[in-house]
């Protein structure tokens, strides 16, 4: 369990990143998440809700009931925004810093609500679940799956507020737009490269069939004239 339980939620906070990154596809389980030192966040988050009960508890025992509840559901509300800045920061002191908190909140807007009903959902329905059908591989693998999804859901709404937060992603609408259309501008070069050195070879017949195949292929477009 002490291998296990880490190498899941490193898996977890892999999956956020993946997603947020912008990719389709989820990453591979790898052998070498396996190392309970290689990554701390999970750690970190441990201590985050270690230091939530100990503020709930002493609130508590100091002012009463009603405080204490209080202060568990402003905690219960920023707990995915902390997972966010943790994931986004790395840093433990950051993921408690209620500026940063207040910040992802007010970008995701609507999304972070969509984030808490996602969660508030599959509490209720994993629970019903347990309550009817007490058999505990099953158990263990709906709450796996609830803590995927939610990572997944909360790094999408991340994902889809990437411009507010200032974000940087490695694959996105844009971004793959940009990317083929430098490549059809790198092919366009190429080909009238290799036309121009056949025009300067003295072989025009060969440069002027080039040129021609092109805007066949393109339907002969006004704008591919303009172009050449």
């Amino acid at each position: 369990m002490f291998l296990v339980t880490p190498w899941f939620f490193k898996y977890a906070y892999i999956l956020f990143n993946h997603t947020l990154w912008g990719y389709d596809e989820p990453p591979t389980l790898d052998i070498q998440m396996l190392n309970p030192a290689s990554e701390q966040r999970p750690l970190a988050q441990v201590v985050i809700l270690g230091l939530i009960y100990v503020a709930v508890k002493f609130t508590g025992g100091a002012w009463g009931m009603t405080p204490a509840v209080l202060l568990a559901t402003v905690a219960a509300f920023v707990f995915p925004a902390s997972v966010a800045v943790l994931d986004l920061e790395r840093n433990i002191l950051v993921a408690i810093y209620p500026v940063a908190l207040a910040r992802v909140v007010r970008s995701l807007g609507l999304e972070y609500l969509l984030v808490l009903t996602a969660i508030g959902a599959y509490l209720v329905g994993i629970g019903l679940v347990m309550k009817w059908v007490s058999f505990l591989p099953l158990e263990l693998a709906l709450a796996m799956f609830g803590v995927l999804s939610v990572f997944s859901v909360l790094s999408g709404a991340l994902y889809e507020r990437r411009h507010e937060l200032g974000l940087e992603t490695r694959r996105s609408p844009k971004r793959t737009e940009e990317l083929a259309r430098r490549a059809k501008l790198r092919e366009i070069h190429a080909l009238v490269a290799e036309a121009y050195g056949q025009m300067r070879a003295g072989s025009h017949t060969e440069e002027w069939a080039i040129l021609q195949d092109w805007l066949r292929s393109r339907g002969h477009a006004m704008a591919d004239y303009h172009w050449l």
